[in-house]
């Protein structure tokens, strides 16, 4: 088992596991297109060359990339995790609200083939990558998030945190 990743503090956790980790390095923040095809082209270079049965991608920068790198063909099976659209899914126009809408199609476009699959936190995120393309229900599992459900927890005043003098 091969962790690809930003190596940054947890390298020890990781590597307790059993696992092998490689170090990858990409720039999380913005998008720019010729260092983000810079980034494919040695994820993809990676992909050949480890072989990998299935790659599990975390969040949307790696979901792109590794969606894109995947119609190369070096990807057999990928496992998609979405946790969520952060400030992407607040944006609604320009080139941040473009990229999302993007990653939504490859993701979904990614679900049409039998050896992938969708990691979502709720059924809003299926939904909503389903008006990008369909795909099968099986295609997609529901994790649950950090939600909270607000019938369970209503909102209640703030308490006195101060000691009595």
């Amino acid at each position: 088992t091969a962790v690809v990743t930003r190596v940054v503090s947890k390298r020890a956790e990781i590597e307790a596991t059993g696992a092998r980790i490689i170090a990858f390095d990409w720039y999380r923040g913005k998008l720019n297109p010729l260092r983000d095809s810079v980034t494919a082209a040695r994820l993809a270079a990676l992909m050949w060359r480890e072989r990998p049965d299935v790659v599990h991608a975390v969040a949307m920068k790696p979901i792109a990339l590794a969606s894109v790198v995947r119609f190369a063909g070096p990807i057999p099976r990928l496992a998609i995790h979405l946790t969520g659209v952060g400030y992407a899914g607040t944006v609604k126009e320009g080139l941040t609200a473009y990229s999302h809408h993007a990653v939504q199609w490859l993701v979904a476009r990614q679900l049409r083939d039998a050896r992938a699959h969708v990691f979502v936190e709720n059924p809003d995120d299926v939904s909503q990558l389903r008006t990008r393309v369909q795909f099968p229900d099986a295609h997609a599992t529901i994790l649950g998030g950090a939600g909270v459900d607000l019938e369970l927890y209503p909102e209640t005043p703030c308490p006195d945190l101060d000691p009595p003098v």
